[in-house]
């Protein structure tokens, strides 16, 4: 199982096994000191979907109980937001979660959640890694395990806990419910079988007069559909809302961090247009306290949005970790990342596609103007932005000779002079017209990728091949 900025991940009964899962919250267990003060100052363990993982997440459960630690374990599949807002409403420790994210249904993994329930840091993740890696013989409750104390504790308490009634309250408070419910909207719901089924339609419900929901049962391949909610993803729930007449069309990615917005025509929203749409509306409301944060890859267009407002605009690496750190009293009130995934403080600190979708529902219903032409008042008011990300599968010896490359910055790129030089561990370069290009290389042999941003689709067309001349290049 590997270990990267979002947590732990690998083939499912291969790098991810009952032992593993279990020898990680035992580790995680150790590292929380053993015991609360209170008994209610316990872990919340959760899972999505997935193949195995209320199997993964009972382990987890019962290794942290050997621990002495309180468990409040989650009745059937969780999105990670719901998860994140058990521990922060409950006032737990933290959070355990089995989870592969957005990646293939054979594939599965642990995200971990600290006490205000955000997504914990690289250091965090590899103390824990160092503690699991370094146990030896039998994990607690099957006979003892590397950092146990030397007397046995008395194992703590495994509760059933269902998360669900606190979580829509969380949601129902960030919008004008009421309000939006008169405005008799109607809406279709794609949760692709993923982690956020019966609760995004659950959801939307509350704020419409119908909702069309399909896809809506867990399911641990996903019914064969892909994990994520990108615009080819988007096609069924498109088709369901040209059925059904609906306003908006919602489908949420596997683990409901992130979700995709067609119209009613079923054409796909841009996410970083739409992202910043609701960025510019709750900060002219006043809902979002401070500033924002987006991921170094995010959209500028919200750069130009926290100007308008008088908001500071903060730029964070890659990773919901960095994004959630940004988060909190005196700093941001909202977190984007590169994909249009939304954190918002008063709710939670992990990006919400729920939350997300009953946003750009309230514009629809409240502006009485499809999103579309907010959206393109909102880019006629601080200037256009479009933006592409293309993955370049090259061989590892073209891999190499790229990044290599990409250690000497030109002083011009795409025609354009080149302004600023990010400071970030990707290589990002700002141009003079404020287009930008981004490239990361992808861990294990991944693909090469490119961020790019112009201020119009020609100029992103030049762009996009100045990119791939640059990696190609023998």
């Amino acid at each position: 199982m590997r270990i990267d900025a979002h947590g732990w991940h690998g083939a499912i009964a291969e790098g991810v096994t009952v032992e593993r899962v279990r020898r990680i919250a035992s580790a995680y267990g150790a590292l929380l000191g053993g015991p609360p003060a209170r008994p209610g100052r316990g872990v919340v363990v959760g899972h999505d979907t997935r193949f195995l993982a209320p199997r993964f997440a009972e382990a987890a459960a019962r290794a942290l109980a050997a621990r002495g630690i309180p468990v409040f374990l989650a009745s059937g599949p969780v999105p990670a937001a719901a998860l994140a807002c058990a521990v922060a409403a409950g006032r737990r420790r933290g959070g355990f979660y089995v989870t592969g994210a957005d990646l293939p249904a054979e594939e599965s993994g642990v995200t971990i959640y600290d006490s205000d329930g955000a997504p914990v840091g690289s250091e965090a993740l590899h103390r824990i890694e160092a503690a699991a890696a370094a146990a030896e013989g039998p994990p607690p409750g099957r006979g003892g395990a590397a950092g146990a104390p030397r007397r046995p504790r008395r194992e703590a308490e495994v509760r059933r806990h269902d998360v669900g009634a606190a979580y829509l309250r969380r949601l129902l408070r960030a919008v004008p419910a009421a309000r939006l419910k008169r405005a008799r909207l109607r809406l279709a719901a794609d949760p692709r079988h993923g982690a956020a089924s019966l609760w995004l339609a659950a959801a939307l419900r509350r704020c419409a007069s119908s909702v069309e929901a399909i896809h809506d049962l867990p399911r641990p391949d996903f019914g064969g559909l892909p994990p994520t909610c990108g615009d080819l993803d988007l096609k069924p729930v498109g088709r369901a809302v040209r059925l059904s007449r609906s306003r908006l069309g919602v489908s949420t990615d596997a683990d409901g961090t992130h979700s995709g917005v067609v119209d009613e025509r079923g054409a796909p929203y841009p996410p970083g247009a739409l992202a910043a749409l609701i960025a510019d509306r709750l900060l002219r409301d006043g809902r979002a306290k401070g500033g924002v944060a987006r991921s170094v890859a995010g959209t500028h267009l919200l750069d130009d949005v926290a100007a308008e407002h008088g908001r500071t605009l903060c730029e964070v690496p890659f990773g919901a970790a960095p994004l959630a750190a940004s988060l909190g009293p005196q700093r941001a009130g909202l977190a984007i990342d590169e994909a249009g995934g939304l954190a918002f403080a008063p709710h939670a600190r992990e990006r919400d596609g729920i939350l997300l979708a009953l946003f750009a529902a309230e514009a629809a219903a409240l502006e009485k103007r499809p999103l579309r032409d907010q959206i393109s008042d909102l880019m006629r008011r601080l200037g256009p932005r479009v933006g592409r990300r293309i993955d370049y599968h090259v061989d590892s010896a073209a891999r190499d000779r790229a990044i290599a490359r990409l250690e000497e910055v030109p002083s011009r790129f795409a025609g354009r002079s080149v302004r600023a030089v990010a400071a970030s561990a990707s290589r990002k370069w700002i141009l003079a017209d404020g287009s930008w290009v981004l490239f990361r290389a992808e861990p294990e042999e991944g693909p090469l990728r490119c961020h790019l941003e112009a201020r119009s689709l020609k100029d992103l067309e030049t762009m996009t091949a100045a990119a791939r001349d640059w990696v190609t290049r023998p």
